[in-house]
């Protein structure tokens, strides 16, 4: 059963205008018009669950894991290719495969966080760092680089628990 009615709310009271006749209030007003009364839905049609008040992780993700992934992404995508212009096109690419594959280890209630870093190798080098407040406890990290052919890669994964 759906009731259609205009109405003004003011500070502290609702007044209800029928048929276009108009109240005013020396406080300020935000109309509404053509609000809609639902039926509330029976007790019953409602599912209720309990808190969990899980504060810690039931599984923890391995940092070896991690690392045998980065290496194996890395090496999937990068060898036989040689630094060019166009090579960060892969950055991307590669970051985003790295956070599926730390996904589908199957970890409830982890952020993934995943950084790359590719260049050239010839007499360049490169300074990364990285700040975040985690818990040593349940958090952890795992990095793995890769040169060869005149390019390299460097690519951490942040495992973060979200509580």
């Amino acid at each position: 059963m759906n009731n259609r009615k205009n109405s003004v709310v003011t500070s502290n009271k609702m007044t209800v205008l029928d048929g276009g006749s108009s109240t005013t209030n020396r406080s300020a007003m935000i109309i509404t018009s053509a609000q809609t009364v639902r039926e509330t839905p029976a007790p019953s049609q409602f599912k209720q669950y309990e808190n969990t008040y899980q504060l810690g992780p039931t599984k923890v993700t391995s940092s070896s894991k991690l690392e045998k992934i980065i290496d194996e992404t890395l090496k999937e995508h990068l060898t036989g290719r040689t630094y060019t212009n166009d090579s960060s096109r892969y950055v991307k690419l590669i970051a985003d495969q790295l956070k599926q594959k730390a996904k589908e280890l199957g970890v409830p209630r982890y952020k993934y966080v995943c950084t790359v870093a590719l260049g050239p190798t010839r007499s360049s080098t490169l300074s990364m760092a990285s700040r975040c407040v985690w818990d040593p406890n349940v958090d952890t990290f795992a990095e793995n680089s890769y040169e060869k052919d005149g390019l390299f890669a460097t690519a951490v994964i942040y495992c973060i628990y979200t509580e």
